[in-house]
């Protein structure tokens, strides 16, 4: 029952993705986010359904996962109490000063942005927090690894990195959903009691297509999740697909891109052509990593290969599904299907 915490958390989470989309989906202009907003809640309720059978795959004996539940419980509640500290604090201050609501509102925090004027310092930053996730993925299995041999007995090295990454990996979503909800819930009428942390981490990352949708940093770590239940190479091949092929194709579509594409004339052949080579390396290198998948080299290859051609047709013909989504959801089915077809899973 130690699990009851944080899967509630995330049944609420999605309860919340739900009535954005709703509310989203009800104005013409943007039913196109209302598509993404949907797909989030649905992951959200997954995480929440799927988190009690987290450990069932890493060999961890029964106390040890009691106890990494209740930690995890410790943990994202314990982060959910600064965070309504923070917020508390600008309900006092918004009721002792009701102009509050105004000038910390979002319509004066847009123009205060300068409507989010874009610029490569900003692209950069957004993907460097891309890459944070498949590096907190490996920080984890290395040092897992490292420590193995002072593990207690019933203690795994993939359990242990388990525990660590979804605690992270789960922190950073219910932190960014709290964000969220007060951002883009009913109009934006509640943007004002984000702590001011919040509003500078806002104005720094936030596309203009983002200014009434949800952050694509949110699904770049909750579309993980569902691979923690496939084979653990799979999982960090996704990882570091969705890491850093997009951010390849993204940064060298941006300077180098001046051949668009006819089909979605927003991409270009140079950034295409860049994420899907760097998708067939990062399927090379996640197995590499760690090796164990039941297929031999050359099946290896028309996998890392076939991983590419998934990737550069997201590109080319996604279009009101954000890439953040379809990248590691569709990309990791290959994989799965794959496998199923031609390896078998374990």
């Amino acid at each position: 029952m130690f699990y009851l915490p944080v899967s509630g958390m995330y049944f609420v989470f999605g309860i919340l993705g739900s009535i954005i989309a709703i509310q989203h989906y009800k104005i013409k202009d943007l039913r196109d986010c209302s598509v993404n907003d949907f797909i989030m809640a649905f992951i959200d309720f997954f995480c929440a359904f799927t988190y009690p059978a987290m450990y069932l795959i890493t060999g961890l004996e029964q106390y040890w996962q009691n106890l990494f539940f209740l930690l995890s419980d410790v943990i994202l509640y314990g982060f959910y109490a600064v965070l309504a500290f923070y917020v508390t604090r600008e309900v006092v201050r918004s009721r002792r000063d009701p102009s509050l609501k105004i000038t910390r509102g979002y319509k004066e925090f847009i123009e205060k942005s300068k409507n989010f004027e874009y610029s490569n310092k900003r692209d950069n930053l957004r993907k460097l927090l891309h890459v944070i996730p498949v590096a907190v993925v490996l920080l984890f299995h290395y040092m897992s690894l490292l420590l193995q041999s002072f593990f207690p007995s019933g203690l795994t090295a993939r359990g242990f990195a388990y525990f660590f990454i979804v605690t992270v990996g789960y922190a950073f979503v219910a932190m960014f959903m709290l964000a969220e909800t007060f951002r883009l819930i009913n109009g934006n009428r509640w943007f004002h009691l984000t702590p001011e942390w919040a509003h500078k981490w806002f104005g720094s990352s936030l596309k203009p297509s983002e200014a009434q949708a949800f952050i694509s940093s949110i699904p770049v770590v909750l579309c993980l999740m569902p691979f923690l239940f496939g084979p653990y190479p799979i999982f960090v091949s996704v990882a570091l697909v969705e890491s850093v092929s997009d951010a390849m194709a993204s940064l060298v579509g941006k300077r180098f891109g001046t051949h668009k594409l006819r089909l979605n004339p927003k991409k270009s052949w140079e950034g295409l052509i860049a994420g899907g080579v760097t998708s067939f390396f990062m399927v090379i290198l996640g197995n590499i990593i760690i090796p164990g998948l039941p297929i031999d080299v050359v099946l290896l290859v028309i996998l890392a290969l076939g991983t590419s051609i998934v990737f550069m047709l997201i590109d080319t013909f996604s279009k009101r599904i954000m890439d953040n989504i379809l990248n590691p959801l569709v990309c990791g089915g290959f994989m799965i299907v794959f496998l199923a077809l031609f390896g078998g899973l374990y």
